[in-house]
């Protein structure tokens, strides 16, 4: 209905994000399983990636930005994965 006056839908599906919250995970699971935080990244969060690095905020903010921009008036009802290669893993 309000693509007719022109609202899009879409959803944005990232994988990790490199927040305080994400960071603070890291650290908790590092100290439960007695093991360093960059291994807790890297062979724990990050196995499944291709990009082996979390994202920044400003990325998804980038892609918001362009979903809301009149350049991306057409794309509606779309799935967007910004994961990092994971789902093309």
């Amino acid at each position: 209905m309000g693509a007719a006056h022109g609202v899009t839908s879409n959803c944005i599906n990232p994988a990790g994000i490199w927040t305080p919250i994400l960071e603070k995970q890291i650290d908790d699971q590092a100290a439960a399983h007695h093991i360093s935080p960059d291994r807790v990244a890297s062979e724990i969060l990050l196995a499944g990636a291709v990009i082996k690095r979390f994202m920044e905020p400003e990325e998804i903010a980038e892609l918001v930005l362009y979903l809301i921009g009149p350049q991306a008036s057409f794309i509606s009802g779309a799935s967007l994965s910004i994961d990092g290669g994971w789902t093309a893993h």
